[in-house]
């Protein structure tokens, strides 16, 4: 039996940013992919266009990084490999609503220590897409 829902998890294109993209000292923001596949030579970085609902991180860099979602502080820190998760949708209240990352702003990363000299961070923005 097929379960009908009118809210459905959509994806905006993936962000990512390359080791030779990034250092200590500066937020530099992730880009959005243009084409079929990451660094196709012409990605910018896009702001986040729906309200974001579940948000992952992968840094597969050689380097801890830093998080920011103002550009100016560090807010957040994925260490080295690994990845995390974070579930804004789960959280809601009957007078507040949903948890939610707002759409209009970016995602920006910092080195942590020493430059990398290896591998990408990947950012995967879901939201709720009305069927």
């Amino acid at each position: 039996m097929a379960l009908a829902s009118a809210v459905r998890i959509a994806f905006e294109p993936l962000r990512y940013l390359p080791f030779g993209d990034f250092e200590n000292g500066v937020f530099v923001p992730v880009k959005t992919t243009s084409g079929m596949v990451p660094n196709d030579g012409m990605d910018i970085a896009t702001p986040i266009v729906n309200p974001v609902r579940m948000l992952k991180i992968k840094n597969i860099t050689n380097t801890d990084v830093y998080i920011s979602y103002n550009g100016i502080q560090a807010e957040d820190i994925v260490i080295s490999p690994s990845g995390e998760v974070d579930d804004y949708g789960s959280n809601q209240s009957f007078a507040g609503g949903l948890l939610e990352l707002p759409a209009g702003g970016f995602i920006y990363v910092m080195g942590v220590g020493a430059a990398p000299t290896a591998g990408t961070i990947y950012v995967t923005v879901i939201y709720a897409d009305v069927a």
